[in-house]
């Protein structure tokens, strides 16, 4: 079953059957914020196959003679959405490498940012279903090698972090100040963590018992 927001960038994609897709555009129709969100993705959908169809269409055995990289198992969305998830993942770092409201939980290591003090502490051991403290779990899942990735976020900014080793390497950091409510998913959500969570993960999301077994297995 999808979420909201998956159901939201399907109904943006046209992959729903006419029933829910009027479901949705009578949501969006309602909600300013979602109008919003939608018009940035069409715009940006735009841009993207402005750029690259003459591409696409000027060396087709060039590509053909190329083997294509392999997509993750779950990864059915049309080649410009995957590739507004991909510029996600390049972008994911505009936000600086410290959270505005609560700066020393992130470090440098081997040029990486690896989270530290209590973010360490809240990725390690704090579940979704079970918020403490300033630092609050959202979604945890597994990539396609099957290392496990968790958003959170603090004082108003977010991020995500995936295990690497006995570390959580963070991919994405974002503050609360860049993007305006009115371009927040209707749960929250930053979108631009929307777009890496969605270029990252494999499969559904972790439920509370997935997520409680992980934990205990030390996230590996």
């Amino acid at each position: 079953m999808m979420t909201d927001e998956e159901e939201f960038f399907a109904w943006l994609d046209g992959e729903l059957d006419p029933e829910t897709a009027a479901r949705v555009a009578a949501r969006v129709d309602a909600d300013p914020a979602l109008q919003a969100l939608a018009d940035e993705h069409r715009a940006m959908t735009r841009d993207l196959r402005a750029a690259f169809d003459p591409v696409m269409t000027a060396a087709p055995e060039t590509a053909a003679m190329e083997p294509a990289a392999p997509l993750p198992a779950n990864d059915n969305r049309p080649w410009w959405r995957a590739a507004a998830a991909a510029a996600a993942v390049a972008l994911a770092f505009v936000g600086g490498t410290q959270f505005a409201g609560s700066p020393g939980l992130i470090d440098h290591r081997g040029g990486q940012m690896v989270a530290t003090a209590s973010l360490h502490e809240a990725l390690d051991r704090q579940l979704a279903s079970a918020p403490e403290g300033d630092i609050r779990i959202g979604v945890s899942f597994a990539q396609a090698d099957g290392s496990f990735c968790r958003s959170f976020s603090v004082a108003g900014d977010s991020g995500l972090a995936c295990r690497d080793g006995d570390a959580w390497r963070v991919e994405g950091l974002f503050s609360g100040e860049d993007v305006g409510g009115d371009f927040r998913m209707a749960s929250g959500t930053d979108p631009r963590l929307a777009a890496l969570i969605d270029a990252r993960i494999a499969g559904e999301p972790l439920d509370a018992a997935a997520e409680t077994a992980a934990r205990e297995a030390g996230w590996r």
